[in-house]
């Protein structure tokens, strides 16, 4: 999903505050996860990404700087699937 709205402009608006929501949750559910695996460097990065996608407390930024963030945090959870053990019981 991050993916797809890099290309700013192609999507309608609400596809935007989807993401926000989309994005916020999960990643709250990864900083939880990364709590409780005492894995603080990657609870504070996932905590700093549900911050600056949070849907209440909305952040301006450009839609270039948004394209940018948009890839990092797209690269970030792809990396957190290997960091970040998700315990299947």
């Amino acid at each position: 999903m991050l993916l797809l709205a890099i290309p700013s402009g192609f999507m309608p608006y609400g596809y935007y505050q989807f993401l926000r929501i989309a994005i916020t949750i999960l990643a709250g559910y990864l900083c939880f996860l990364s709590y409780e695996q005492k894995k603080q460097s990657w609870s504070i990065i996932m905590a700093g990404i549900a911050i600056l996608f949070n849907p209440i407390f909305r952040i301006y930024l450009s839609k270039s700087t948004w394209a940018l963030w948009d890839f990092v945090a797209a690269v970030i959870f792809f990396i957190s699937l290997s960091k970040i053990n998700q315990k299947m019981n």
